[in-house]
């Protein structure tokens, strides 16, 4: 019995001995690929334990640490040695930390890494240890290295479009980066840094060509370049790249902007399509939408796509269409466009031309056409071909447009408010008059119109108030100067009336009086019911009149003529008549 139970105690020993093995391993497996090395201090004895990931991490051999923490100083980049040395007294003194610092491998390469503790307490919450983990983050902090290089670049890379981004500095020979390079050229981030490491997987024949586009950066040409890069695996890819120098403010180059594309994909098509060009160039050339063919001798139609059928509106393998039969379909208006073209038959060009076919069902089609004409050994003209697409949805959306584009015009011109023109348009019809009266030696006068009373309407009775007293002395106005007189609401408390021709001075103050008369009464429906005495009217009137010279050019008077103060209102005058 006691060798029985000896078994199966070494068998359950061996068994937690597998399963603790099986999981070293996979904490080990782990740590390699999260590149996560770990430590443990003993705070009693000052030892310290380095996992297998941190010699990894280091690039160096198991020997090369000690039990100490200061055995892995000499690692620690020289200018963040300082902040480490500061981290380790942490360590001595059983406290936390998490620090980002840089180291330099066995290998001379540079490495950013991460470095977080734990301090582990007894269960009288004594500290005895401290933990800490060392994770290689060099990839993530390229990584933002170069997206904050080109970061501010990102409008350039617009403007050169494409798909992988990068930023070369000439001056410290580095180059930055965007993740889609790195999958162009199918390496690590840290085998693209200068220029060389790019040239050197051009393509032995290209290599010329690179260094040629580079030359031509340098000296402040931007460049757009095809080459072949050779991939590690012996591949061989097809890329873009179009490139922009980057010049500071004292006009000097110092570094370059680009984007790389892969284009092997769209180059094979390429040479693809050009093998069986020759071959279907004459179809591609026609073949667009719906193709036909017209005996010209005998004037009969003898091949139509489906595409032709459907959109004439004809059944479907229809076999008796005629030349007679396609102009019933086509508009009246646009019958002539075909006759002329049977009439010129000899014309060896290709013949572009559009019109409208009137459906059976009533419905009207824009039609775009190409024909070209083939012609028998005797040099006569013998078919027609051509291709027919229905363009309608296009000519649709042109109008529409168009239709916006002059809506988008009067706004632009006319105020939203009064719908009377703004400052724009008051600037256009007068630039139209100053010509005309350049040209055809006449006169015109504007005569200025300021609110003084709309500020008080708005700082007493709101915006919503003034806006109705706008309006409604917008309306008078137009009712009183009719469709004869360009009426602009020109600022916010200014109306313009311009005068066109020559007339008598007594008539723009008569004019102006009328306008006193207009406004003699207060505003209705201004502001409350009991506040209507205050809406009263107080403006300012002017006349500019501007004539033309004798000579034909423009005179631009006086001062008196510029600004004409009428004898029945003073420009500074009140409501009503001076």
């Amino acid at each position: 019995m006691y060798f029985i139970r000896r078994f199966k105690r070494s068998e359950r020993y061996a068994d937690i001995e597998a399963k603790f093995n099986q999981l070293s391993e996979t904490v080990k497996y782990g740590q390699q690929l999260a590149r996560i090395g770990c430590w443990l201090y003993e705070i009693e004895t000052g030892q310290v334990f380095w996992s297998e990931q941190v010699f990894n991490i280091l690039g160096c051999g198991f020997n090369s640490l000690n039990e100490t923490l200061e055995s892995f100083l000499p690692y620690v980049h020289a200018d963040d040695l300082e902040a480490v040395e500061e981290a380790t007294q942490l360590v001595k003194a059983a406290k936390e930390y998490d620090v980002e610092y840089r180291i330099v491998a066995a290998d001379n390469q540079l490495r950013y890494v991460r470095e977080r503790t734990k301090v582990i307490t007894d269960e009288d919450n004594t500290p005895i240890k401290v933990a800490g983990i060392i994770q290689d983050i060099t990839e993530q902090k390229l990584r933002e290295n170069s997206l904050r290089e080109i970061g501010d670049n990102l409008s350039k890379a617009q403007k050169v479009a494409g798909v992988g981004s990068w930023k070369y500095d000439i001056a410290k020979d580095e180059l930055y980066c965007t993740d889609e390079v790195f999958n162009i050229y199918d390496t690590e981030r840290t085998e693209l840094k200068t220029f060389d490491d790019i040239l050197k997987r051009v393509h032995p024949d290209d290599q010329g060509k690179v260094t040629g586009s580079m030359d031509q950066l340098r000296s402040g040409k931007s460049v757009s370049v095809e080459y072949r890069i050779t991939l590690d695996d012996g591949a061989v890819k097809y890329v873009e790249s179009n490139a922009e120098p980057i010049i500071n403010g004292e006009g000097q180059i110092t570094g370059v902007f680009g984007t790389t594309q892969d284009i092997t994909e769209k180059k094979l098509l390429h040479d693809d399509l050009e093998r069986s060009y020759r071959s279907l160039l004459e179809v591609e050339r026609i073949a667009k939408m719906g193709s036909w063919e017209i005996d010209l001798v005998n004037r009969k139609v003898l091949f139509c796509s489906d595409e032709v059928y459907k959109m004439y509106g004809i059944p479907k393998g229809r076999t008796d269409i005629d030349i007679k039969t396609i102009m019933e379909f086509v508009h009246p208006d646009d019958r002539p466009i075909i006759m002329d073209i049977y009439k010129n038959t000899s014309e060896k060009q290709p013949v572009h031309f559009e019109l409208r076919v009137r459906r059976p069902d009533g419905s009207i089609l824009y039609v775009d056409n190409f024909i070209e004409i083939t012609f028998d050994e005797n040099g006569n003209p013998a078919h027609m071909h051509g291709t027919s697409q229905d363009i309608t949805e296009k000519k649709e959306l042109q109008k529409e447009m168009e239709l916006v584009e002059k809506r988008v015009l009067h706004l632009s011109t006319h105020d939203q408010l009064t719908g009377m023109p703004n400052k724009i348009g008051f600037d256009n019809k007068i630039d139209i008059l100053a010509k005309g009266a350049l040209e055809n030696n006449t006169s015109f006068a504007i005569i200025m119109l300021d609110i003084d009373s709309l500020r008080y309407v708005k700082n007493t009775l709101g915006y919503e108030a003034a806006e109705e007293y706008i309006v409604q002395i917008a309306l008078k106005l137009r009712l009183y100067c009719g469709q004869t007189k360009f009426i602009s609401h020109y600022s916010y408390n200014r109306f313009i009336i311009v005068f066109e021709g020559t007339h008598p001075m007594e008539v723009y103050g008569s004019f102006i009086k009328g306008i006193y008369a207009l406004f003699s009464q207060p505003l209705k429906d201004v502001g409350p019911a009991d506040f209507p005495e205050r809406t009263e009217m107080l403006f300012r009137t002017g006349v500019y009149i501007q004539q033309a010279c004798p000579a034909g050019g423009i005179r631009r008077g006086t001062g008196k003529e510029r600004m004409y103060a009428c004898d029945i209102g003073r420009y500074n005058s009140t409501r009503g008549a001076a």
